[in-house]
């Protein structure tokens, strides 16, 4: 997969070279979820002692003009703030533990992308981004004494998975700005079972259990083209 991705991108640069009336341009965007809510929502009301958050992704790269209509852009993207959270469930006034797992994604990121004109400064997407991706989980595990306060004692550990493939279909609108100045928005359909990062943690015996913890959802991508 990473030879794949390594070709596709020497190719993107090689496409740069030839002609003059290809182009080369910069991108960076934030993605956040759209259904972040919904998703708390059903997932907290089947276990109320545990409490997730989807995140946001940043991504950067390069995008090449290949076609008229067809592009193919390569980077790099950090999927952060992804975290999991499970309370032991509380009977007593005795102790009780809490687990806090923080979750992150980097990828390597390879996408070829449909631009259809829909008028002189405003262009339809349709793409599909092919990620090479890395997830890893850092846990912390409190244990809290009687008045609620965490005890000085906080264990650690991490894991982590190897490179693995990813599909990210996606469609938006770009607008251009300028003659070098081009913003946009566009949908992601982002899912990422991050249960292969935490199945290796041995903390959740401590709060009962491991609960299952996936992303997959809608994201809206804010984009800047330069």
């Amino acid at each position: 997969m990473i030879k794949k991705f390594l070709l596709l991108t020497l190719l993107s640069f090689s496409y740069s070279q030839r002609t003059y009336a290809q182009r080369v341009n910069f991108y960076t965007s934030l993605k956040v979820p759209l259904l972040d809510y919904v998703v708390y929502l059903v997932n907290d009301n089947n276990d109320p002692n545990t409490t997730t958050s989807q995140g946001v992704i940043f991504d950067t790269g390069v995008s090449v003009k290949v076609h008229r209509s067809f592009f193919l852009e390569s980077g790099i993207e950090y999927f952060v703030i992804n975290y999991y959270k499970k309370k032991q469930p509380v009977t007593t006034s005795s102790p009780y533990n809490e687990l806090v797992v923080t979750n992150s994604a980097f990828a390597f990121q390879g996408k070829p992308v449909f631009s259809i004109p829909l008028n002189k400064n405003t262009r339809l997407r349709l793409g599909l981004g092919l990620n090479y991706q890395k997830l890893i989980s850092k846990a912390n595990l409190y244990s809290y004494q009687n008045n609620n306060t965490p005890s000085s004692t906080v264990k650690t550990e991490n894991s982590q998975t190897k490179f693995r493939g990813n599909m990210q279909p996606l469609t938006g609108i770009q607008f251009k700005m300028s003659s070098k100045i081009a913003m946009g928005f566009d949908l992601n359909y982002i899912k990422v079972n991050w249960n292969e990062s935490m199945k290796d943690l041995t903390f959740f015996n401590a709060v009962g259990g491991r609960s299952s913890h996936k992303t997959s959802s809608v994201f809206l991508s804010a984009r800047i083209v330069y």
